[in-house]
This record gives C-alpha cells, sequence and structure tokens, in this order.
C-alpha cells in the first residue's frame, strides 16, 4: 500500500524540472519519429501502388508475348497434319510451361466454349469452364477474382488469332499478393529503426534534462544556504550561455544582497549612534538642572542651550528618516510654483551668513547671468539647496569660501551651483557619495555628524521634480555641487550652455 509521503515524494518527482524536461524531449521525439513514419509509409504506400500497377501491366504484356509465342508454334500443327499433333502438343505445354515458371503464373489453353484444354490436368481449385464473366472475346481481359483457396488473384486473358484451331484463347491466372512489391521489409526496417531512434531519444532526454537541471538545483541549494544566512555563498559560473548568465545574475544578487545589508547595519548603528548622543546629552543637561546642581546663571544657559542644538540634531535625523521612507513609498506630493532664482539664493545665503561668520567662512554669491524663471516646489528645492549649503560650510575650514550661484543651461534649465574650498572628496568615492547610508570617511562622521542620509535625499528630490544634481571634487581641492531644473513646460528656450 502506497502511503502519503510516498505519493507526495512521486507528485514532487512528477512537478521537477528534470521531470518535465525529459518528457518534453520524448514527447517532442516520438511526435517527430511519428510524423516521419507516417510520410514515409505514405512514400511506401504510393511506391507500393505504383509496383502493383506497373506488374499487372508487364503481366498483360507477358501474356501477349506469350500468346504470339504460341500462334507461331501451333501453326505447325495447321501445316503438317495430324502426324506431327503429338508433338506440337507437347512443344505447347513445354512452352506453356516454362514461360509460366519464369512469369510465375500459371498458364491455361481453353476452347470457344471456356473449357480448359491445356494443360490436360488443371489445378482443381480454378474452375472449368471459365466463368461466363471472365470469357475473352475479341479483346485481352484483365480482372481481378477471388478463388478459393488462393484467394485474390489476376486473371489476364488474350484472345488467339488462330482460325481452325482447338485453342481460343490464353490465360494468365497469379496471386495478386505476388504482384505486390518488395515494400514489406521496408516497413519491417521503419519499424526498427523507429523504435532504436525512440530509444537514444529517451536516454539523450534524460542525458540533457539532466545537464540543464542540474546547474538548476544547484541555484536552488544556494538560495536556501543564502536564506539560511549564508551571504557569501557562491555558484560556480558554468554551463551554457542562459545558465551562465543567470549565475552570473546570481552571485551578483547575492553580492547586492550582502551590500545592502552590510549598509543597514552600518545605518541601523549610525542611526543609533546619532540618536543617542542627543538624547544621552538631554538626559544628562536636564538631570543636572532639575537636580538643581546648577547654581551658575550662564552655565545654566550653557546647559539649557546644548539641549536646544540636541534636540534639533534629533528632530533632523527623524526628519532625514521620514523623508526617505517617504520617497521609498512614493508618497512625496509636489506643489510647484514659480521661482526667480536669485532672490531665492539670496534668502539661502542670508541664513546661513551667521554659520559662515562664526566658523570664519566667506559666503558670496556669483551671478554672471539671470537666469530664466522656472516652476518648481520651492520647499523641496530649498530642503536641497540648504543640506548642500550647510555640507559646504561644515567642511570647508576657516579661512575657506563658499560661492553659491545661478546660471542658466542649455534648453532653458536653470542650474544651482555650490562650490567650497574644503577638504575634496577622494577620487574613488566620489561615485557613491550619493548612495544611502554611505559617508567618505568614519573620522569625518564622527567629527562633522550625520547618518549619511543628505545626499542621497537630495538626489532623489532633485529626480522628483525632473532634475539632476552631480559633482565634481578632488581632495584637497574643494567640491562643486550642481542642481539642474527643468524649464517651466512650454518656456523651453534654446539658450547655451
Amino acid at each position: 500500500m502506497v502511503t502519503e509521503e510516498e505519493s507526495a515524494e512521486k507528485r514532487k518527482a512528477r512537478r521537477s524540472l528534470r521531470f518535465n524536461l525529459s518528457v518534453y524531449f520524448i514527447l517532442i521525439s516520438f511526435i517527430c519519429i511519428l510524423l516521419l513514419i507516417l510520410v514515409f509509409a505514405l512514400f511506401l504506400w504510393r511506391r507500393g501502388e505504383r509496383d502493383l500497377e506497373n506488374q499487372k501491366r508487364q503481366l498483360v504484356e507477358q501474356g501477349q508475348e506469350m500468346a504470339k509465342d504460341l500462334e507461331r508454334g501451333l501453326r505447325v500443327e495447321r501445316v503438317v497434319g495430324g502426324e506431327r499433333d503429338l508433338l506440337v502438343r507437347e512443344r505447347t505445354l513445354l512452352l506453356m510451361n516454362i514461360e509460366g515458371r519464369l512469369i510465375n503464373a500459371i498458364p491455361l489453353l481453353t476452347n470457344s466454349q471456356g473449357k480448359i484444354v491445356e494443360p490436360p490436368n488443371p489445378p482443381s481449385r480454378i474452375p472449368n469452364p471459365i466463368p461466363e464473366e471472365l470469357m475473352v472475346k475479341d479483346k485481352v481481359l484483365v480482372d481481378e477474382w477471388e478463388l478459393g483457396q488462393m484467394g485474390k488473384v489476376m486473371v489476364v486473358g488474350v484472345p488467339l488469332n488462330m482460325p481452325n484451331s482447338v485453342y481460343a484463347a490464353l490465360y494468365l491466372v497469379k496471386q495478386v499478393s505476388e504482384l505486390g512489391s518488395d515494400t514489406g521489409i521496408f516497413y519491417l526496417y521503419l519499424v526498427i529503426a523507429s523504435s532504436v531512434a525512440l530509444l537514444i531519444s529517451l536516454a539523450l532526454g534524460i542525458l540533457f534534462s539532466r545537464k540543464i537541471s542540474s546547474p538548476v538545483r544547484m541555484l536552488t541549494l544556494a538560495a536556501r544556504e543564502i536564506a539560511q544566512g549564508d551571504l557569501y555563498f557562491q555558484v560556480d559560473i558554468e554551463g551554457n550561455l542562459e545558465i551562465a548568465e543567470l549565475s552570473h545574475t546570481f552571485n551578483f544578487m547575492t553580492k547586492k544582497i550582502k551590500e545592502g545589508i552590510e549598509k543597514e547595519r552600518n545605518f541601523v548603528a549610525n542611526v543609533s549612534h546619532e540618536l543617542r548622543t542627543p538624547l544621552t546629552s538631554i538626559e544628562g543637561f536636564s538631570q543636572a538642572l532639575l537636580d538643581g546642581v546648577v547654581e551658575d546663571e550662564e552655565q545654566r544657559r550653557r546647559y539649557l542651550r546644548i539641549i536646544n542644538e540636541e534636540s534639533k540634531r534629533l528632530v533632523r535625523v527623524l526628519r532625514d528618516l521620514l523623508t526617505l521612507s517617504r520617497l521609498d513609498a512614493g508618497e512625496i506630493t509636489l506643489h510647484p510654483s514659480r521661482l526667480q532664482a536669485i532672490p531665492f539664493l539670496e534668502e539661502i545665503k542670508e541664513r546661513f551668513l551667521h554659520q559662515a561668520q562664526e566658523k570664519g567662512v566667506e559666503l558670496v554669491m556669483e551671478i554672471t547671468e539671470e537666469p530664466p524663471e522656472i516652476e518648481v516646489d520651492r520647499d523641496k528645492l530649498e530642503q536641497v539647496i540648504i543640506n548642500l549649503v550647510d555640507n559646504a560650510i561644515k567642511f570647508t575650514p576657516s579661512g575657506g569660501k563658499v560661492t553659491l550661484s545661478a546660471s542658466p543651461a542649455s534648453q532653458g534649465w536653470v542650474r544651482f551651483t555650490i562650490k567650497d574650498s574644503g577638504m575634496g572628496i577622494p577620487s574613488e568615492d566620489l561615485p557613491k557619495i550619493f548612495d544611502r547610508f554611505f559617508r567618505v570617511e568614519r573620522s569625518r562622521a564622527t567629527m562633522f555628524g550625520g547618518a549619511g542620509l543628505g545626499l542621497s535625499i537630495c538626489k532623489q528630490l532633485v529626480e522628483v521634480m525632473g532634475g539632476s544634481i552631480q559633482a565634481q571634487s578632488a581632495q584637497g581641492l574643494g567640491t562643486v555641487f550642481a542642481v539642474n531644473l527643468p524649464p517651466v513646460p512650454g518656456e523651453t528656450r534654446g539658450a547655451e550652455k
């Protein structure tokens, strides 16, 4: 009795790729072989029909030739007379016997009433006299006749041009089965060849399905290992082009998953640090104030200022996380409005002027040509530019310079540029600065704070507004960020860059 587990295993085997490939391969091979058999069988059948018709025609021709030979031999009977009758009859029977053997047919000579005259003892299975419907008149008769034990026979009757002779007609009787061609052996060969081909296709189907399914099983094993936490598992890139490409893509996917998990781990660690640091400061200084251990008013104000700054820092981190969450969910809604670039930049400059002066950084604006008006979400653009300017001042040492500018670009676009003379970004890190959670150096992060989210948010916000952002930098020579925004719809211009 088959258990439920065995039934499940059988169902699983039937659903396997290897089993299905084998079945499909064998099924296709069987259909192709069957079509080939049908075509070849049709060809053999048509050939057999043509051979049968040819042999019937040949039998008629042989009967006519035999009749001529008999006519020539029997004329001696009329010329010589009665003394030679026995000799002529023996020669006639000998001729009929020889030519009958040659053509593998039964020759018969009949009189005008259809009675068989020669041979004197005809085969008992042949009716004597010949049936009325087979009687030869004045032309050759060709017909098929069902003859008891002999089965279906071919009857050819040829009238003899022998006036005053007892012989009126020559008949040739031959079994229809002996008229066929040798196509039967071809049918046998066809069946044998088809069986061998089917067995070969079965073996090849199993071999090919195993070859194809083996890499798939390896990928399944690799996926299971990765699901269990082994992110360093890699599959061998081998097999044909598609399998090798699939293996390469799988390894690439594993690499990206590993990088993503590492980034998330770093992000969690960074965010935890970013949240823990201000919370610790807020908790410590607020507890000191509550306990009344601070009596000096100046020190109390310093503690309160620290609490206020750390609260702002905490709000900034939480705001970035919320913005990222909304960007990922596609829940950012734009509220575009007309914007003049120069007054907008002047407001940004005024907002950061005090911060720049405190650090000893020169903050200036450079306008060489007034850019056109654009239509953009002011709040989102302000969030981007503020982040870039804040970073520029933060990473520019005292005595350095930060330059804000806006200029027209090609096709009516507007370019906002934030340039600093700070420490710059290493060339190997420049392509990754817009990646989420990425920070150039751990020491910089410790010194200046940040979770590596600002530039990623900037890039996504600019792209949501239909623009683009690029960065150029060299270590020790400062950094330039360029934000390109599209023109007002329907007002594309042909200004040069």
